[in-house]
Order: C-alpha cells, then sequence, then structure tokens
C-alpha cells in the first residue's frame, strides 16, 4: 500500500454520536468500495475506579434489559448453578494471597457485514447462503487451518460468531484489545481468499444439518417455516432458508449440481467489496484503525460490471403515494445515494407475501395456545427516520390503562399480546413489512378467539377514529432522545454486529443513531399505514395442540369449508400437519363492522414517569473508599484499580441495605435490588412453585404502571433467584425511582387480587410447568443439578402438582407466611446519595413491617445450600426419556465434581475450562461432528466446583456420545503435557483479561455485586483475589489438577446425565449397557432416595 499514487479511501463523513460518548467515530470507503466504521475507545485500556472530576464525561453503562429473571419456577434462574464460574457465581474466599489489583479492561471487537443473505440462494440448493457462512470458518490460503481462527481468539480471551439474515450475512468477534489487529486479519482473509475445501464441506453439511435438527422443535422456527411453504411462489419469502442435508447434499446431487461450483460461485458473485460492511472497535487512534482496514481489506475483490442483484439498491415505494427521496431514502450499499425512482402506492393484497384472508392452523410442541395476526406494509427501510410503524406498535401494543393487553386479562383470555414490526429480515426487507400480532391464548381465550380478534380490530378502529395523535409521536420522540443522550454502552460484540448489520441500510452520519431518531412527523403515512390493518388483509395463524379442534376452526372457518374438509396438509421441511381455509366473509364482515367500541378501550394517557431531571448528585465523602464492612479480603492500602464495592449502611432484625454511588460512569441512573429470603420459599416444592406464581401475580398487579415506567427508562422486573426465592429489581433513570418503587411496595402483598386473576395466572404456570423441561438440553441440565442439590431443587412434575392443588385462599395463607419469614437484602447503587438510599429503604422496611403479623419474629437462621458429594472413583450415570414424543435429539452432560471453591481452586477450574473450550468444539463439534450444541465450562454448584461438557445430538446414542466424551479427555492429557510454555502463558493471558474486564455499564456493576449479597458470600473482591492466584499457576499444577479430577479413576467423581429419544431410556439403563468396556457407569435407580442418602460437602 505505500507504493499506491492515490490515496486508498474514496469517501469520508461524520457520524452523529451520543453527546456523552467519548469514543471517537470515522466513516469511509475505501476505493474497491468496502465500506467501514472505526471506533477508537480511548477508555479501553484504562482503570476503571477514576474518581474525581476526571469521570464527569465517563461514558454511559449499558443493556440494562438483557440479565431480566424468568418467571418459570423450574428455570435455570433457581434450579441449575449460574453458568461457566461467571463473575456473579463466585464464592467466598476461604483465604490467600493479597489482590494487587490490575487495571481493568474493555474488549475490543470487529464485525462485517456482507449485502447477501437467503433471498439469495438457488432454488436447487436452498440454504446455501447459511452453508457459505459455515464454511468461511474453515480456513483461507493465509490462514489454513480450519480452526486457526477460533483457536486465536479462544487464546486471546475472545470468541466468534456469526448469522445469516434474508438479505445480510453477519461476522463478528470480540477478543483481548491488544490482539484486534491479528483476530481482523484472520477474520478480513475469510474475504480475501477462503479455502472452501471440499472435504470440509462435507463435514460442515453435518453442522448445518444439526443445527436445522436442533429446530425441528421449536414452535416459532415451525411458525415461520410454515408461513414461507405457504407464501406466495414468486416471493422471496417462499423458500427453506435453514438448509440440511436433503437441501445442500441429497437434492442437489440428484438434479447433478456441483455443490462445490455453487458455493464458489455464490461467493464469488456476492461477496465483493461494495456489498462489504466493516466495523472495528479498539483502544487505538481512529487513523490507526482506519489503516489497518485498508490494509486488510484492500485486497477485498471490487465490483464486477455489472453488480449482482443483490447490489442493487431496492426503490423506495411510495407510502403515500410518492417516493421518499429525503433523509429517509437509502441508495446502494452505504454510499447514501438517494433513491429517485418513485412506483405506486404499495397493494397489501397484491403485492404481500400471503394470500389475504386466510387462517392457518397448526400444532404446536408446547403445551401452549398461540394467535397470530400478520398484515403486509410497504418496505419502510427506506423510512427509517420517520418511525410511523412504530408509532402504530405503541399503542396497538400498550399494556397500561384502556389498552388491549389489559381489557384482555380481564376477560381471562390471555397472558401477553406483542404487536410490532420486527427488523429481522423476514418481517423487515426490501420487498415489504410484515407487521404481526402476536397473543398468548389462555384455554378460554382459544374458545373465544374470534372474539379476541374482534377486540383487536376495534382497537385498531379506535386508533382510525382518533385519528393520528402527534403529542404521541412527539412523547416518543423524547422519551428517544433522552435515550440517546445517555446512550448505555454494551459489549463489543454486540455493538460492533449492531452497527455492521444496519450499515447497508442507512445513511452513514446515521449508523449509530438510526434506531433513535425520529425526524420528521408524518400523519399521512401513519394513516396509510393504517389502512393496510384492514380485516380483509389479515393472515391468522393459529398454534395449539388442539388447532383441528371443531371448535377451534369453527371460529374462523365456514360450515361448508369444515363439512368438506380434507386431511391435513404437510409443510415438507419440518414435516409439520397443518389445515388452511378461506376466513369466513361473516367472520371477516364482523371485523370490520363496528358501531361501538368497548368501554374499556382508550389511548394512552401522558407518561408520567418521562425523567427531566438529569443532575449528578454530588459525591459522598464515604464513597471514595467504600467497604464498611469488613470483607475476606480487606485491601490494605488504596488501590486505584480495587472495584467499588457496597457499603452496609444499614441493619435490622428483618432489613439489611447495602449502598454503591456510582464513581465510574457517572450516569443518571440507579439499580434497586429487593430480595425477600424467606424458607417458606425453598423448604418444598409447593414453596417455590408459589413464590413463582407470586411473581407472576405481582408483575401482573404493576403491569399497567411499570409498563409506562418501562417506556420511560425505567424497568421493574420480578423474578426467581437460582436459589427459589424472589427478587425485585428497578434500573433506570433515577428521576421517577422513588415513584415506582412505592408502587411497588403498595402491591408487594396483592391487597387487590381477584380469583379470576388468580385462575389466570394459575394456568399460565401450569403451562409454563408442563413446557419447562420440552428442550433435551435443559432437561438433562436439570436433572444434573437436581441431582447435586441436596436442598432447594425439585422435580418439576411435583412443582405442577403443588400448584394444580392450590386454592387462591391456599396461596393468600402462603404469602402471608413467605412476607412473615423473609429477610430482607436492599441493594442501592447509581446516582443516589446516601440519605436517599436510606429513605427508599426505610420505606421498604416499613412497607413490610405493615404487612407481617404484629407477633413474628425475624427466623434466627436461614437453611443453607448444600451439595450432595459424588462418590470418590466412581462414575455415576442417570438417563430420562424426553418428554416432547417427537423429539429427535439426545442431550448428555458429563460432570467431573472437585472441590469446594476458594481463590485457588476457582483459578484452577476456570483456567481449564479455558484450555479446553476451543479443543472440545473443535475436535467433537467441527471435526467428529456430534451435534450442533458442544461445549464445556466450569460449574459452581452452591460453592462447589466442577467441570461440565454437554452435547446435544440427532445423529449418535449416548453410549457414543459419553466414549467421545471420554476419549477425547484422556487423548487431551497428553496434550496438555506437551504444551509450551508460551502457549500456556497465553491461557493465563485470555483469563486474566476475563479477570480484568471492565464492568460495560453500571447495571453489570450492580448486579454482580447484588449475586455475592444474595448468595451470603460478600466476596465483592473475588475477581481479583481469583487474579492474584492465576498469577501463581503453574503448568505442571494444572497438569496434576487435570489428572486428579478428569482422568484417575481412583479419585475422580463423575457424574453422566442424559435424555433420550422417547422410549430409549429403558434400554440404555438395562443392566447390559452398563457392564463391560465403555460402561456408562453405575446407575443411579431413584433419584429421590440418592439425593436423600448421599453425604454432602462441608460448605
Amino acid at each position: 500500500w505505500g507504493h499506491m499514487t492515490r490515496s486508498p479511501v474514496s469517501k469520508m463523513e461524520e457520524v452523529i454520536k451520543s453527546p456523552n460518548d467519548p469514543r471517537v467515530y470515522q466513516y469511509f470507503q475505501l476505493q474497491n468500495g468496502v465500506s467501514a466504521l472505526v471506533i477508537s475507545d480511548p477508555e479501553m485500556c484504562v482503570a476503571s475506579t477514576e474518581t474525581g472530576d476526571d469521570l464527569a464525561d465517563a461514558h454511559k453503562d449499558g443493556d440494562a434489559d438483557d440479565d431480566r429473571d424468568h418467571d418459570l419456577a423450574d428455570d435455570d434462574n433457581h434450579s441449575d448453578e449460574d453458568q461457566l464460574s461467571k463473575d456473579d457465581t463466585e464464592s467466598i474466599a476461604s483465604g490467600g494471597k493479597q489482590a494487587e489489583g490490575k487495571p481493568a479492561t474493555k474488549k475490543a471487537g470487529a464485525s462485517v457485514t456482507v449485502r447477501v443473505g437467503s433471498f439469495s440462494d438457488p432454488q436447487v440448493a436452498q440454504g446455501l447462503a447459511h452453508f457459505l457462512e459455515h464454511m468461511l470458518f474453515m480456513g483461507s490460503e493465509k490462514f489454513p487451518d480450519e480452526n486457526a481462527y477460533d483457536e486465536f481468539l479462544s487464546k486471546h480471551g475472545g470468541y466468534s460468531n456469526a448469522f445469516t439474515e434474508c438479505e445480510h450475512t453477519t461476522y463478528y468477534f470480540e477478543v483481548n484489545f491488544d490482539s484486534l489487529f491479528d483476530a481482523l486479519d484472520r477474520l478480513s482473509n475469510f474475504f480475501v481468499k477462503p479455502l472452501l475445501k471440499a472435504g470440509s464441506m462435507e463435514r460442515e453439511v453435518q453442522a448445518v444439518d444439526s443445527e436445522f435438527c436442533s429446530a425441528l422443535q421449536s414452535d416459532s422456527c415451525r411458525l415461520q417455516q410454515l408461513q414461507s411453504h405457504t407464501s406466495r411462489p414468486t416471493h422471496p419469502i417462499h423458500s427453506f432458508m435453514w438448509g440440511n442435508k436433503q437441501s445442500l447434499v441429497d437434492d442437489p446431487l440428484k438434479q447433478g449440481v456441483d455443490m462445490h461450483q455453487a458455493i464458489s460461485q455464490l461467493y464469488t458473485t456476492h461477496y465483493i467489496a461494495p456489498l462489504i460492511h466493516v466495523v472495528v472497535l479498539g483502544h487505538e487512534d481512529a487513523s490507526t484503525l482506519r489503516q489497518w482496514v485498508t490494509q486488510l481489506f484492500g485486497p477485498v475483490a471490487a465490483a464486477p460490471s455489472p453488480l449482482p442483484p443483490a447490489a442493487a439498491a431496492p426503490a423506495a415505494v411510495a407510502v403515500n403515494g410518492s417516493a421518499n427521496g429525503g433523509a429517509g431514502a437509502v441508495g446502494h450499499g452505504a454510499s447514501g445515494d438517494a433513491v429517485s425512482q418513485s412506483r405506486t402506492p404499495f397493494d397489501p393484497q397484491r403485492e404481500g407475501p400471503f394470500e389475504p384472508g386466510m387462517v392457518y392452523l397448526l400444532p404446536t410442541i408446547k403445551d401452549q395456545n398461540l394467535l397470530h395476526l400478520t398484515w403486509a406494509f410497504p418496505p419502510l427501510q427506506a423510512h427509517y427516520t420517520n418511525k410511523s410503524e412504530d408509532y402504530i406498535a405503541h399503542l396497538l401494543g400498550h399494556e397500561g390503562q384502556g389498552a388491549l393487553l389489559p381489557l384482555l386479562r380481564t376477560l381471562g383470555w390471555s397472558t401477553d399480546f406483542v404487536a410490532g414490526v420486527n427488523k429481522g429480515g423476514f418481517h423487515y426487507n426490501a420487498i415489504c413489512s410484515l407487521f404481526v400480532v402476536s397473543i398468548t391464548l389462555t384455554d378460554q381465550g382459544l374458545a373465544n378467539a374470534n372474539r379476541v380478534v374482534r377486540h383487536v380490530f376495534e382497537f385498531i378502529e379506535l386508533m382510525r377514529r382518533e385519528g393520528p395523535k402527534q403529542w404521541v409521536y412527539d412523547e416518543h420522540r423524547t422519551i428517544e432522545n433522552i435515550n440517546f443522550r445517555f446512550l448505555e454502552e454494551v459489549a463489543a460484540d454486540t455493538y460492533v454486529s449492531t452497527l455492521s448489520s444496519v450499515m447497508p441500510y442507512v445513511q452513514p452520519h446515521h449508523i449509530v443513531a438510526c434506531d433513535y431518531l425520529h425526524e420528521k412527523w408524518d400523519p399521512e403515512m401513519v394513516s396509510t399505514l393504517m389502512d393496510c390493518l384492514q380485516a380483509s388483509n389479515v393472515r391468522v395463524d393459529v398454534q395449539t395442540k388442539r388447532c383441528f379442534d371443531h371448535a377451534v376452526m369453527s371460529q374462523f372457518v365456514a360450515g361448508d369449508s369444515l363439512a368438506s374438509e380434507s386431511a391435513a396438509l404437510t409443510e415438507p421441511w419440518f414435516g409439520v400437519n397443518y389445515k388452511q381455509y378461506p376466513i369466513a366473509p361473516a367472520v371477516l364482515l364482523s371485523w370490520s363492522s363496528f358501531t361501538d367500541i368497548h368501554p374499556s378501550l382508550h389511548l394512552p394517557e401522558p407518561n408520567i414517569f418521562i425523567a427531566s431531571d438529569f443532575e449528578l448528585v454530588d459525591l459522598q465523602p464515604s464513597s471514595a473508599a467504600q467497604g464498611i464492612v469488613q470483607f475476606p479480603l480487606p485491601p490494605t492500602t488504596p488501590n486505584p484499580h480495587m472495584p467499588l464495592v457496597p457499603s452496609r449502611l444499614l441493619s435490622t432484625a428483618w432489613t439489611k441495605l447495602w449502598y454503591m454511588q456510582d464513581l465510574v460512569f457517572r450516569t443518571p441512573r440507579a439499580l434497586l435490588c429487593l430480595h425477600l429470603n424467606s424458607p417458606s420459599s425453598t423448604e418444598s416444592a409447593r414453596g417455590i412453585a408459589l413464590t413463582s406464581l407470586y411473581i407472576k401475580l405481582l408483575s401482573d398487579a404493576l403491569n399497567e404502571i411499570s409498563y409506562q415506567a418501562h417506556l420511560a427508562g425505567l424497568d421493574f422486573t420480578a423474578g426467581i433467584t437460582q436459589h427459589g426465592t424472589a427478587q425485585l429489581e428497578i434500573f433506570g433513570f433515577n428521576h421517577k425511582m422513588a415513584s415506582l418503587l412505592t408502587s411497588v411496595m403498595d402491591q408487594l402483598c396483592l391487597p387487590s387480587l381477584t380469583q379470576d386473576r388468580f385462575s389466570l395466572f394459575k394456568e399460565d404456570l401450569e403451562r409454563d410447568l408442563a413446557n419447562a423441561l420440552v428442550k433435551p438440553s435443559k432437561h438433562c441440565n436439570k436433572l444434573r443439578v437436581h441431582l447435586l442439590k441436596k436442598y432447594g431443587s425439585y422435580r418439576t412434575c411435583d412443582m405442577l402438582e403443588a400448584v394444580q392443588k392450590t386454592t387462591m385462599e391456599g396461596f393468600q395463607s402462603f404469602l402471608r407466611q413467605m412476607v412473615n419469614t423473609s429477610l430482607a437484602d436492599v441493594l442501592v447503587c447509581g446516582n443516589i446519595d446516601e440519605a436517599t438510599a436510606k429513605t427508599l429503604a426505610v420505606g421498604v422496611d416499613d412497607a413490610l413491617t405493615r404487612s407481617r403479623a404484629q407477633d413474628v419474629t425475624a427466623p434466627a437462621a436461614l437453611p443453607k445450600y448444600l451439595v450432595n458429594q459424588l462418590p470418590a472413583g466412581q462414575t455415576l450415570f442417570c438417563c430420562e426419556d424426553t418428554q416432547n414424543r417427537e423429539e429427535e435429539n439426545n442431550a448428555i452432560q458429563v460432570y467431573w465434581q472437585m472441590v469446594v471453591e476458594n481463590d485457588k481452586t476457582k483459578a484452577l477450574v476456570d483456567l481449564l475450562a479455558q484450555v479446553l473450550s476451543e479443543p472440545v468444539f473443535d475436535t467433537l463439534r467441527t471435526k467428529e461432528q456430534l451435534g450442533y450444541e458442544v461445549g464445556c465450562g466450569a460449574r459452581s454448584t452452591n460453592s462447589v466446583v466442577g467441570f461440565l461438557v454437554f452435547i446435544v445430538s440427532s445423529n449418535y446414542s449416548t453410549r457414543h456420545l459419553f466414549g467421545r466424551v471420554e476419549s477425547f479427555i484422556r487423548t487431551f492429557e497428553q496434550t496438555l503435557t506437551q504444551m509450551s510454555d508460551s502457549e500456556f502463558a497465553q491461557h493465563k493471558s485470555a483469563l486474566s483479561a476475563h479477570l480484568t474486564h471492565k464492568d460495560s455499564n453500571l447495571a453489570a456493576m450492580g448486579r454482580r455485586a447484588w449475586q455475592e449479597i444474595i448468595d451470603s458470600r460478600l466476596h465483592f473482591h473475588v475477581r481479583e483475589a481469583t487474579l492474584a492466584q492465576l498469577e501463581t499457576i503453574t503448568l505442571p499444577e494444572l497438569i496434576e489438577f487435570y489428572r486428579a479430577h478428569l482422568v484417575d479413576s481412583t479419585k475422580i467423581r463423575q457424574l453422566r446425565v442424559s435424555v433420550v429419544k422417547p422410549g430409549d431410556a429403558k434400554a440404555v439403563t438395562s443392566d447390559s449397557t452398563l457392564e463391560g468396556e465403555g460402561a456408562l457407569g453405575v446407575r443411579v435407580g431413584d433419584v429421590e432416595t440418592f439425593r436423600v442418602q448421599a453425604p454432602v460437602f462441608e460448605v
């Protein structure tokens, strides 16, 4: 490049960013047509605990919504230990070296989006774009080893992933900040000269097929494929986008198609510079990052002439009768050339993907009743700055007072309601957009599905009569402006992949801001889109196990059609039986003719939770050295690299307040967590089940208020801890937090609970429990954890039985007992001073005191969460049938139990996981193709550490899978003994980078501290303590640890669990399969007897 006579960069543009974002953004295009955005983060490798004025402009935290608990009583939230020894599962230290502290760092990352996806699949090789995505990981001319990319990332604290959409494919990674160039070099060669070897194709097609098999039992995937199958044959979504062995091997072979030539042709035609969009995030300055992109992506092939069809810019559809050539118009790639082609207005009946006025009925795998209404909108990609479809979705999907969901819940017909245009490619593409209303129905709601749909059209009619309301749009714009002003930082991989995925569709200066833009109120466009929401344009999909019942079908279909009905049709790829009918004219008429609107329906009131005070509170004198309570490893001297930790400001017999002011992010947000730690919740299956029911009922009681707060950036969530106790959280802008907390505490004991509401969510929980173990991987995980935990874990069937037997009076009695015995932990952190934190905690304590009986005393001690000790020198084996009769996958887990966790053992098992992670995947998944879901990791089960390998396979038996895992573990011993000192140092460095990884945002920092509190460990410096121990570990020490706990047959404590295809468990566990070479192990007969009789670890 030094010999070039002209600049390799042809175009540069400014990028709009949040005013509180300190990062530097540069957008540019290379001469060959590659578009790129580089982001220089000056804070990527600086300490996280600076204080004072230097933090005034620190970048804001992010991704607060991704860590919510779910309401399922037997979900992993309380039934499983947290995964991979993440920071929120570490236990209290038992001693060790003083933590030195290192500067906290962030990850670097990069993403490449190619503007070609499944819409470009040839008919003779459906799924080819997805297959090509897989194949690019299989080596390049410069880096020919199949696992060179993943191996490098693994050794440098990173990982990678990719996904294929309808119109684009995205490849991304994150890595330690000092390894960015080398990782980017490997990724860029995907697009310069990949190998695409025929031998790799033969293996990797098995991975694509396994991925497809993992989707076979997904109700959402089955619905999408049915919609593809029943779409108009000329529409691009009329295809099979997953791909499998049949579509990529068998069918092409029959037609004489050379698949190596086909995949090479797809790559050569579409993986060209003008269709490639690159985002790079690093700590280097923007000029250096730009030079890297120029060097590494300059060799990408330039465009042929003419460009392939996927490169052509879609014409802007005339939503209001003329093309939009203004700010919202998008040209080819990221060039920003405005589209000027005009066309006739969109006709949903003629141009939509589906034949309108049809109903499709298909059975579900899970026990659930789902109703979907779909309308075709014009393509809206070019109108991203207006958000007119979001205006409609905001009103139709609102959950506050006057909305549809409160009415449907009052009628007992629905528990959930979602509306809008999903921005994924299936629903949002250059051809059209799909506006979908999805409703979760109760059994009573299914019996009244026709009337449910009528209420939806009633609200649509109400919106038409009211007309477009500018104040609603302006309010939404105000909220989004606030969110963008205080934009929260997210993880590197999420950020770069999100930005590169929007680059082909938006103006360059809008890449960061596009999701928040509300530039123009366009009531005419809103009215035009509303006109698409006619009964005559709707497609109805009904998913339920009773879809073929006459009582269901007759609500939509005329009697003569039902009388002459034929056998069910079959979707060919998923093999799903379904029926389709024209919706009866009388039904369509009833959805179109209204004299009166239901009196409870009206547009929402203005949102009272929108924040207006964003002042940052003064730093508290005690906050600079927080840590009033003595911790296991108190720092002996002030250390600028030690993390902030909570201090205990208040302690009564019932309530403890932990407080941590935000000295890092300095954002006008706060986090408040409340833990109701009651033995009533965990002492029985009934206790955990009814605590889960309580969470559902409390969330419902607060929904109309909390939904408004959520829209304004203040989220309330209620969930179950991993132990089965209740926890509540409020996170967001702190201005209105006290008001929302008051509402929460007013409803804490459900003073307005009715029988109808109780019955509604009791049915909902029963259905959740019945569906909880449908996936074999989840069933397998639950079985393993249940065997390991002495107390606090219960069989799903026992919880379901307890709920079924519970009356409203019985539940209310339980709730009183739970409140009477709950010790409360409260954490307040963020932009709140100590006095306000105490006021909030006192309010919580007062509300709980008012709710308790007067004569109760605080529990003297809470139960310990003990762990069963597996027998030394023995392998135990337990197998169960999957609950889903149609399941084609087997799931296995091999677990090695080790020792009680302390800083040293945690460092050892985490390092072991770091070393094994990539080889396990490369050997068992890439080379042996045992299944699509293959992996390993460290586990911490109530402070007992272990190591786990898991596989989900549709092609191999349990015996074969266990045998391959055992063979790998024994073979890898030699690999470990031959590891060089430099390679070992790389693994230690990668783990060190993880332990020093800076929290992305306030919520992440606060939740990590919160986990220590609810687990009663209080080891707030666990990462630093583990890091100190990591630095002392030698390779011989790790080898000895590996041999003692994974190889030595006289010492290992191994548990093998499997969930197999229906009817196979009896054969797998017969005596003959447990003896001789390759024996599965000593069978665990009665699970509950084993749990009672097993000795426990002394934790």
